[in-house]
């Protein structure tokens, strides 16, 4: 087996190739880890060394002399796990590994090193027909890892057929926050909508938040829930982006994960957000110029604020109920549990007092560009 084939039975979150990808059809004989810092003496050909760097000292003339006499011994390659001792290869020794055409590894600091080694000793020894499973994995286990990208294509499918989850079907993340996330009638909503092919299981760090994927069925798609006024119990539902198999669940769960950020800040009174309804407000928040948005808000926003504390007039708030249920004074309302004639009476009065026209598109655009900013800078992650 060569090293490339032994790394692509790996997941691609745990190992990288640093440098010498010239050398990656390198046969691998063995896996040997590196415990003394003259190990050169000892290594045998194909033998592909795996270590902390502790060895090493920090001496980064001493990693050049160890690659050096790695490769002129035939060693395979050389894995290193970082931000234990070294936070990456050393610039010299990755210069050399290129010239050598020596296979040098970046190894995730999340991975234990005895993992990694049987990782790489099943594979090889395997012959590529095997799959290091890493011990047996629930559900939930599975999924989190399979979320967090730390499982090989190979690793997927097994599980995947253990736990008779298609590998064909579309499919959607979702993570839902509330009290309610395991309560049986949120279930039933989904199952009425999409049959019970969906896998729901709570994440194990937050007690009233669940996070899993939806299978979709042929001819259904995230509307449906949209469509047909799923209710959530007092949840809220964050959807990702929909893709085409299980493989990119990893994708989805990121934006799931980014329209709960966003959603929930951006959002409050959305019982149901997917990701393409935050989508602009994410490519704002990621390229945000804090100068620029200091400025807007300080023209449209603050002058609003400052008012309410000094004549506690609650303008702002009602003006961001108004906006977040599209000028509804009823459903604004309804958020700020008071009357319509209330809404009605403070819309007028800052209308007045700030000579603005919220009939105006151009001066609503401003004060909600503000308003959206104004959240974005005060966002927190729960």
């Amino acid at each position: 087996m060569t090293v490339q084939e032994m790394l692509q039975l790996i997941p691609s979150s745990l190992v990288k190739v640093a440098s010498g990808l010239g050398g990656l059809q390198r046969e691998v004989t063995q896996i040997g880890i590196m415990d003394a810092p003259d190990i050169a003496e000892w290594v045998k050909p194909g033998e592909f060394l795996v270590t902390t760097g502790y060895a090493l000292h920090g001496d980064v003339s001493a990693f050049c002399r160890l690659v050096s006499r790695l490769s002129a011994a035939n060693c395979s390659g050389f894995g290193l796990k970082i931000h234990r001792y070294w936070d990456e290869f050393p610039q010299e020794v990755m210069s050399l590994g290129k010239e050598l055409n020596f296979p040098l590894i970046e190894i995730s600091p999340t991975v234990k090193i005895a993992d990694i080694v049987d990782s790489m000793q099943y594979a090889q020894k395997s012959g590529g027909q095997g799959v290091y499973l890493g011990g047996s994995l629930s559900l939930p286990e599975f999924l989190l890892r399979l979320r967090n990208g730390h499982l090989s294509s190979a690793q997927i499918r097994f599980w995947a057929q253990e736990f008779r989850i298609s590998l064909n079907s579309r499919i959607v993340a979702f993570e839902l926050k509330g009290e309610s996330v395991n309560a049986p009638e949120v279930a039933a909503q989904l199952a009425q909508v999409f049959g019970w092919n969906y896998i729901f299981h709570k994440a194990m760090e937050h007690a009233t938040l669940s996070i899993g994927f939806i299978s979709l069925r042929e001819g259904t798609t995230v509307d449906d829930l949209k469509d047909r006024g799923v209710h959530w119990y007092g949840s809220h539902m964050y959807l990702g982006t929909e893709e085409a198999t299980l493989f990119e669940y990893s994708v989805s769960a990121r934006k799931a994960e980014m329209t709960r950020y966003l959603g929930n800040a951006l959002m409050p009174q959305a019982h149901f957000v997917m990701y393409q309804d935050i989508a602009p407000l994410a490519i704002l928040h990621a390229g945000l110029d804090m100068e620029r948005a200091n400025s807007i808000i300080e023209r449209t926003i603050l002058p609003i604020a400052h008012y309410d504390q000094v004549h506690n007039s609650e303008w702002l708030p009602t003006l961001s109920a108004y906006f977040d249920n599209a000028k509804s004074a009823h459903l604004a309302a309804r958020v700020l549990n008071t009357h319509k004639n209330t809404v009605i009476y403070r819309i007028n009065r800052l209308e007045e007092h700030f000579g603005i026209n919220l009939e105006d598109m151009a001066t609503t655009f401003k004060l909600y560009l503000g308003l959206m900013l104004y959240r974005l800078q005060h966002l927190t992650m729960d």
